[in-house]
């Protein structure tokens, strides 16, 4: 009789496990963001105005990755105003591989629709993006090993469902309905956690402060800069950090393709 009892959860168990191998969720494991004030930021812009620092960018399987399977990039950015007035930043924006212009998203519906046409935008192109470091890639312009992991004051979240209410699921529910069910609570706190995290546009910089902004994109495969555009005393202002080489290969397999460069006028002619 007691192996008749356990039988049904022994039988459940793996699609309990395989639930949450698949699709994304929050992680239980701490994981911190290998940056510090004392270190080096991956890029850096200023002029009269503003000065403005990309810290880290967080993705898929990198440091400070805080969801499984993340479809999106997280990117912490601080953003100095060293006038005597106060600055509006309105909009910040990637230039990926392509010269194509990616903008923030909120939601995480978003992201994921954003990143997969971003994908397809790249099969078009000959080449093959996928979230995560491409092999061969250069990983943050060679800063991960002389990087202090302190953190910047965010990490996982555990993730888990009491077990006595699991177990209680599986004997009541079918097999598909446990895993929908163990799926949409994933997602959920995946969802939340974003919302948690994300700065909103546009974002105040009183004079003399700074501001730290988490915000979260698509996936950009291999950028090229980081630009902020902000407004002061009726002013616009741009910002661009250039991470051609800090980020050089993010999201790219560069190992089994060839970039597409650009054609020069030598190329044009045929000569």
């Amino acid at each position: 009789m007691i192996y008749s009892h356990r039988r049904p959860i022994l039988l459940f168990l793996p699609l309990l496990l395989l639930s949450g191998c698949a699709g994304t969720k929050v992680l239980k494991e701490k994981h911190v963001v290998p940056y510090d004030d004392t270190q080096v930021s991956l890029a850096t812009a200023e002029d009269g105005s503003a000065r403005a620092s990309l810290d880290w960018v967080i993705f898929r399987g990198g440091p400070g990755t805080w969801a499984k399977n993340a479809y999106w990039d997280q990117y912490l950015l601080r953003v100095e105003n060293v006038s005597d007035q106060p600055i509006v930043i309105n909009r910040v924006f990637v230039v990926d591989q392509l010269g194509v212009v990616i903008d923030t998203a909120d939601e995480r519906r978003e992201l994921v629709r954003a990143s997969k046409k971003v994908v397809r935008r790249y099969r078009k192109a000959g080449l093959k993006a996928k979230a995560g470091m491409g092999e061969g890639a250069i990983l943050l312009g060679g800063t991960l090993g002389s990087l202090v992991g302190i953190g910047y004051g965010l990490s996982g979240v555990s993730n888990g469902i009491a077990a006595a209410g699991t177990a209680g699921l599986v004997l009541a529910a079918p097999a598909a309905l446990v895993v929908s069910t163990v799926r949409a609570y994933n997602k959920s706190k995946v969802i939340n956690e974003i919302r948690r995290r994300r700065s909103t546009l546009p974002a105040s910089v009183n004079a003399a402060e700074t501001t730290a902004l988490t915000l979260f994109f698509p996936l950009a495969p291999s950028p090229r800069h980081v630009v902020i555009e902000y407004a002061t005393g009726g002013i616009d202002g741009t910002l661009t950090m250039d991470v051609a080489k800090t980020l050089d290969g993010l999201h790219l397999d560069t190992t089994k393709q060839q970039r597409p460069r650009p054609k020069s006028n030598t190329d044009a002619s045929g000569a």
